[in-house]
């Protein structure tokens, strides 16, 4: 073997080794973006599941879908309380959905007909 065709060879060998570490890269990468969803999902279910949350939702769904804020306020600062709990969860599970860390399906798999609830009491 000559040195022209060792250092073809070489290129060549140099070639596919960019190619695979490429190819290797963009899997990393898919895998990386897949955990990513698969932690944020994970919080937001930690974040249903957790008993504070639980105990206010159920008293937001208590409450009449007519309410306005000054019959909320009436109902007490544990209703508002809860109200506020409730909404600032979701809006962090829509802001986490508006930058697609979760998706949408997911989010309505895991809460859709409560929180469809929850909006028309808030």
């Amino acid at each position: 073997m000559d040195l022209t065709t060792m250092a073809n060879l070489a290129e060549v060998i140099g070639a596919v080794v960019v190619v695979g570490g490429i190819a290797f890269g963009v899997i990393q990468l898919q895998q990386l973006r897949l955990q990513r969803r698969t932690h944020a999902a994970l919080e937001v279910a930690r974040t249903f599941q957790d008993a504070e949350f639980a105990r206010a939702l159920r008293m937001v769904l208590s409450l009449p879908c007519d309410l306005d804020e000054k019959g909320l306020r009436k109902m007490g600062k544990d209703y508002e309380d809860a109200a506020m709990l409730v909404s600032l969860t979701v809006e962090s599970v829509g802001l986490m959905v508006h930058r697609r860390m979760v998706s949408l399906h997911m989010v309505w798999e895991l809460m859709g007909g409560v929180l469809l609830g929850a909006w028309c009491r808030l």
